[in-house]
């Protein structure tokens, strides 16, 4: 593919006498494929539009970071202003690492303090005469949702990848 700013195609109608200019989207250059800026503006039109739609914080959290990298994989290669792309994918790596940080403390501690009601319920139903089967039921059903949803959190972004996440923030963090 040839490296040219405008390239010309003519129209194939005969009736129309208007000549079509395009701008690449990419070239490659050896083993790598530059993406030029007017397609990498769309495509983070297209992550932003796509994210909007995640309702899981978790997931949205890990979609920014994706999104974040693609940016710092292709950003030599954009030929407007960079320092303000760097600085929002900078961002969104750090808000992305805080966020799914958060959602992966609050489900562990949820976890265990249901737990830990259900340990106490239990001691206190052991040694009473009458049995309160009506709390305990709660308290099972309770860290049966905590779990699931930790499960969850887990599940959306894997400790390999959260590691990832933050040494990324880790990194940015220090010039901010």
């Amino acid at each position: 593919m040839n490296r040219e700013n405008l390239s010309v195609i003519t129209a194939n109608e005969t009736s129309s006498n208007h000549t079509v200019y395009y701008a690449p989207a990419a070239s490659t250059s050896g083993d790598k494929v530059k993406i030029y800026r007017y397609a990498l503006d769309r495509i983070n039109n297209e992550y932003a539009n796509q994210i909007l739609y995640i309702a899981d914080e978790v997931k949205q959290a890990v979609a920014k970071y994706k999104w974040a990298e693609f940016i710092f994989e292709n950003l030599p290669h954009y030929s407007a202003d960079r320092s303000e792309l760097f600085r929002g994918a900078q961002l969104m790596c750090i808000n992305a690492f805080y966020a799914v940080q958060r959602e992966r403390y609050n489900a562990k501690h949820d976890l265990q303090d249901a737990i830990h009601q259900l340990s106490e319920l239990r001691k206190r139903n052991t040694s009473a005469e009458s049995r309160d089967t009506r709390h305990l039921s709660q308290a099972i059903h309770r860290v049966k949702s905590c779990r699931r949803r930790f499960d969850s959190v887990m599940g959306g972004c894997s400790d390999e990848l959260f590691e990832k996440m933050r040494q990324r923030a880790e990194e940015f963090e220090y010039f901010w």
